[in-house]
């Protein structure tokens, strides 16, 4: 039995680096471009077939599972991923977080601006450019008031998270509309392409993808 699982679990971790190196090659046609292994709800052993690989950005949803995980891979850098609640900025920096994408209101650029230390990697702003109820974000009269307080000051770029259900050519618009405003704003980053859509992205402009089943294959719900 324990001969099996252990040939199960090579086969897996064969997989992983196989579909890890894919997308690595690709991004090598993308000058800059990054990959954000996004390891959520994933097995550490998944995780660590990356690390060993000598991947180092990892990208999670929920605190208490990055605190729980983050010291079993000793210089990751961690992405948190999502909606970031304004009081939970300075923690996040506290607990040595490398980069943020979600920031989406104005009180968690406010707290921020406020951090002693900067983020390592830097912050992204989330745009809701659908207007959609359910997500975190800002709208474009949102960025043009908060520009002109200079709270864009302390971010290094936006993030993206459009609709699941948009065709390849609303995804393409999407993504051209991202990088005229990362022109507009003169921004260095954009945060867009995932799992399903990451190629377009990266066509479009994207400087970081954040992949989670395109790589680690499908999650264990909690």
């Amino acid at each position: 039995m324990r001969r099996m699982e252990n040939r199960q679990a090579e086969a897996e971790r064969g997989a992983i680096l196989e579909r890890y190196h894919a997308v690595m090659e690709h991004l090598r046609g993308y000058a800059g471009a990054r990959l954000v292994a996004v390891s959520k709800l994933q097995p550490r052993e998944r995780v660590r077939a990356l690390f060993e690989a000598g991947h180092r950005d990892f990208g999670e949803n929920y605190l208490q599972e990055w605190l729980a995980k983050k010291d079993e891979f000793p210089g990751a850098h961690w992405h948190f991923i999502g909606r970031v609640q304004s009081r939970k900025v300075k923690a996040l920096s506290a607990e040595g977080i490398y980069c943020v994408h979600g920031f989406g209101s104005r009180s968690s650029l406010e707290e921020l601006h406020k951090l002693a230390n900067p983020l390592p990697g830097g912050a992204f702003l989330q745009l809701n450019l659908a207007g959609e109820e359910q997500k975190n974000g800002a709208s474009l009269a949102d960025l043009e008031t908060w520009s002109g307080e200079g709270l864009l000051r302390s971010i290094a770029g936006f993030m993206s998270l459009p609709p699941g259900h948009w065709d390849e050519g609303e995804l393409t618009r999407h993504f051209r509309q991202m990088r005229a405003i990362k022109e507009r704003y003169h921004v260095r980053e954009l945060s867009m392409g995932t799992s399903a859509d990451w190629r377009l992205a990266l066509a479009e402009g994207a400087t970081v993808i954040r992949l989670g089943t395109a790589i680690f294959g499908e999650r264990r719900q909690p």
